[in-house]
């Protein structure tokens, strides 16, 4: 079967320029048969064409330089090597690309050229905002990285023996405001994990997206900020980088460009997708008015307006629990970002009816009394006000935590909302959610939500999110769309090595057909594939064993997209796995 690429050099002309994942390639067909095409570049973040690449006379080895730099030659090449990998800061990244031998010559100039071969959607500038725990934090003065790290062996390893992550809690310099310990560098470009919480997809394809859809990676910032500190402080270091990012974008010669093919006037502004606790710091950066007259446009992928009862149990899930979910606790109780989280709705039991969530409910969990009423108090400063341009993503159709019970220190959580009392017991509702923010909370007043069948982890990487952005950029209103997956996947965020556990897929229609699978984090491998069988309203599949690592568990009802979910498995031996919170 032919790769998109392969099939585009057969309709190609004699020279073009193709973009695939990422990677622009220089198509010569009287040069190049198809199998010299080598595969794509895949783990650079940002990229641009601004740059020329020349071949050398005497062979095939490629070198680039940033724009407005002569062309580096190669002074020895190897003698089959057809693509150089290139890595740069941000806005000087380059390509690699196939290039025709003995050109000699650039065959890219000055000009900007579409990355995704064709019109850039927008002529605005865009910043991605990660959610908790989406950025990787180093220690400033070492440069040692405390969160974000490549092996999966590493969380499982920190979750277990708790050594990695006493240097992610909050100290008591950084509680008095100086936050000079920890650097955020950049999103996510690996799997992460947190008990309770669950995985983390990394951002690449998110902003590889906005890349490919604009008509100069220049246009796109990356927003990294430390999610351990108040949603407050980072909103304000948004505000500031983000109007940065606008004005070298105005200054960009790549943006006249993009204004003249698109035949629009200069009134070039911000579009900010943001996931998770990122919609949280949006709103707050955007609830500066003259901030958020720079913006047109916000998207937000499971942000939690109104909190999630998920960061109670985060804090006080109580006793009996496995040590993964014992050091998540111990570390949630420390982490100011965490308290701003924390539900602000109606979700706490409390008799026939429901409660919110007071400062005395969070230190009886164990929780700290001034950090929760500072989150409070930040709270209570937000103006009710719309978001510019508002287009919201909300997760929807799996098993969610949506209220608590908080009993003799210890918080237990519910998978459904506490409704008001009519004329006797509250009443219950499941409204479901993304496996972590209850769909309630993730709808904010204003246009109506779309909703996608995805988890809170993965639902910035999902295609179905893929294609709201892509709208988003172009003017037009996404969904509700024809067929639209309402796929469930449950499963244990914490298991044991060794031990079968059980997988249960909902809301696969009248066929009550779905497929599993199960993967490796660290490799993409597929290690399992448990055959789903008719249990009551569901399916029920049984994964027979799992080593020690991070997999990812993957549901597919033959929609665009995938419902999946991460779980970790640890050595029972240092802690007896539970399922808990139910």
């Amino acid at each position: 079967m032919l790769t998109e690429l392969e099939r585009a050099m057969l309709v190609a002309p004699a020279k073009t320029c193709v973009v695939q994942d990422g990677a622009l390639v220089l198509i010569d067909r009287a040069r190049w048969p198809r199998s010299a095409i080598g595969p794509t570049i895949r783990e650079n973040r940002l990229y641009t064409v601004n740059a020329q690449i020349a071949a050398d006379p005497a062979g095939r080895q490629i070198r680039a330089s940033p724009s407005g730099q002569r062309p580096v030659r190669a002074s020895s090449p190897p003698p089959v090597t057809t693509r150089d990998r290139v890595r740069g800061s941000d806005n000087d990244a380059v390509f690699g690309a196939a290039v025709p031998a003995n050109t000699g010559r650039p065959f890219l100039d000055e000009r900007c050229l579409p990355m995704s071969g064709g019109e850039p959607r927008s002529a605005d500038a865009v910043v991605v905002v990660p959610g908790i725990m989406g950025s990787e934090l180093v220690e400033a003065e070492s440069g040692r990285v405390l969160w974000g790290l490549r092996d999966p062996g590493w969380y499982v390893s920190a979750w277990t023996s708790g050594r990695s992550l006493k240097d992610l809690a909050v100290t008591e310099d950084e509680r008095a405001g100086r936050y000079e310990r920890v650097r955020a560098t950049r999103l996510l470009t690996f799997a992460a994990f947190a008990p309770v919480l669950g995985g983390f997809e990394p951002y690449r394809r998110l902003s590889r997206t906005m890349v490919a859809d604009l008509f100069h990676p220049a246009a796109v910032l990356e927003f990294a900020y430390d999610w351990r500190l108040p949603v407050d402080h980072n909103a304000h270091l948004l505000a500031n980088a983000a109007q940065r990012h606008l004005a070298a974008w105005r200054r960009h010669p790549a943006c006249d460009e993009t204004l003249r093919r698109r035949a629009v006037d200069g009134d070039v502004r911000l579009v900010l997708v943001a996931h998770s606790m990122g919609g949280l710091v949006t709103r707050k950066a955007c609830a500066d008015a003259g901030f958020a007259g720079l913006v047109r446009k916000v998207v937000t992928l499971g942000t939690p307006f109104f909190g999630a009862p998920k960061a109670v149990l985060m804090m006080g899930s109580g006793r009996g629990f496995p040590l993964p979910r014992a050091r998540l606790r111990s570390l949630a109780r420390a982490l100011p970002g965490v308290y701003d989280l924390l539900p602000g709705y109606r979700c706490v039991r409390d008799g026939i009816g429901a409660r919110r969530l007071t400062v005395p409910d969070v230190t009886s969990i164990g929780g700290d009394a001034d950090l929760a009423a500072e989150a409070f108090s930040r709270r209570a400063t937000i103006p009710d006000r719309r978001l510019p341009g508002h287009t919201q993503v909300v997760g929807a159709f799996q098993p969610t935590v949506q209220a608590v019970t908080i009993e003799a220190g210890q918080a237990t959580g519910h998978r459904y909302t506490i409704l008001p009392p009519d004329g006797g017991a509250g009443r219950t509702a499941d409204l479901g959610g993304d496996g972590t923010v209850p769909r309630e909370s993730a709808e904010s007043p204003g246009p109506g939500a779309v909703p996608l069948a995805q988890s809170h982890g993965a639902l910035a990487a999902s295609e179905d999110a893929m294609v709201v952005v892509r709208d988003t950029l172009d003017g037009l209103r996404s969904g509700p769309w024809q067929g639209a997956s309402e796929l469930g996947l449950d499963a244990p965020d914490v298991i044991a090595a060794g031990r079968p556990f059980t997988v249960e897929i909902t809301g696969a229609g009248r066929t009550g057909r779905a497929s599993c699978s199960v993967f490796d984090a660290g490799t993409g491998l597929r290690v399992a594939t448990p055959v789903p069988r008719p249990g009551g309203e569901a399916l029920m599949g049984e994964v027979e064993s799992l080593p020690p690592g991070l997999f990812w568990i993957q549901a597919d009802g033959g929609g665009r997209s995938q419902v999946r979910r991460m779980v970790m498995s640890f050595d029972p031996a240092v802690g007896d796995p539970d399922g808990g919170g139910e």
